[in-house]
């Protein structure tokens, strides 16, 4: 599999404190909560995940996780 050029836009609004993401067009699309996105979606604090809410980039998978002010750790 590959990943195109411009895959997906993952974009946060800072106002509403809400996430969006769109498929740009991408070969293989892109697939959210095991479905394929059809227009774009928006993500809204506190909705549920589950343990496949990830982002595939290639053979890499990458998970966003929110962390408040105090929480903030910086591990190497």
């Amino acid at each position: 599999m590959t990943l195109s050029k411009a895959h997906a836009r993952l974009r946060r609004d800072p106002r509403s404190d809400t996430w969006t993401i769109e498929d740009l067009g991408s070969t293989n699309g892109v697939q959210l909560f095991d479905e394929t996105l059809t227009s774009r979606v928006t993500l809204t604090p506190g909705q549920p995940a589950t343990a496949t809410s990830f982002i595939v980039l290639g053979d890499m998978r990458v998970r966003l996780q929110r962390h408040h002010q105090g929480d903030m750790h910086h591990k190497r």
